[in-house]
């Protein structure tokens, strides 16, 4: 009974002990990320219908981020991103250059350079740039894996045809997209 009590003292304390200690900060899954500055022309192209440009510049892929997305996106006058609505990630759009106009739900409004834009998750949203300039947006996401979902999109540099979807993509990108389209 003793060797009990005696088992059991020391694993309370042990407890104790434990618990007293601060807890240590979440650690990166990758620890042999380095910091970077990524240029204005740097990141993976995709090429869009009406004219739109988009470079992929941090993600898994991009630069070994583990939990962030980020891109940015040009749009000619009068190209717009098509009413979407993301099912669980926030995104944060920054006008970067030009003029927009932004459907939130079933709001209209304009935002320009400097204007950030918050959707929480299930928010209607579309981007269409206003003339006479082309819009540049910066668009990040919270979750890294979000970057497979736009890789699949248009046509990369040096592809005649946009991305014919693989069998690797039916798997791969609804997962990351859980994203709609109307």
């Amino acid at each position: 009974m003793s060797r009990l009590r005696e088992s059991l003292r020391l694993i309370a304390t042990a407890a104790l002990v434990a618990a007293a200690r601060p807890v240590a900060a979440q650690q990166a899954i990758h620890t042999d990320l380095v910091p970077r500055v990524i240029r204005r022309a740097e990141g993976e192209r995709r090429y869009l219908a009406g004219g739109r440009l988009m470079l992929l510049k941090v993600g898994p892929q991009a630069t070994g981020a583990n939990y962030l997305f980020m891109g940015a996106e040009d749009l000619p006058p009068g190209a717009a991103i098509p009413t979407h609505e993301h099912e669980v990630d926030e995104e944060i759009l920054l006008v970067h250059r030009g003029r927009v106009r932004v459907m939130l739900s079933r709001d209209t409004t304009e935002a320009g350079a400097g204007d950030v834009i918050f959707l929480p998750p299930r928010s209607r949203v579309s981007v269409q740039a206003l003339a006479p300039d082309t819009a540049t947006i910066f668009f990040v996401f919270p979750r890294g894996g979000v970057e497979r979902c736009f890789q699949a999109v248009g046509r990369g540099a040096g592809e005649t045809a946009p991305h014919r979807p693989t069998h690797a993509d039916s798997l791969e990108v609804p997962p990351a997209c859980q994203m709609t389209y109307y």
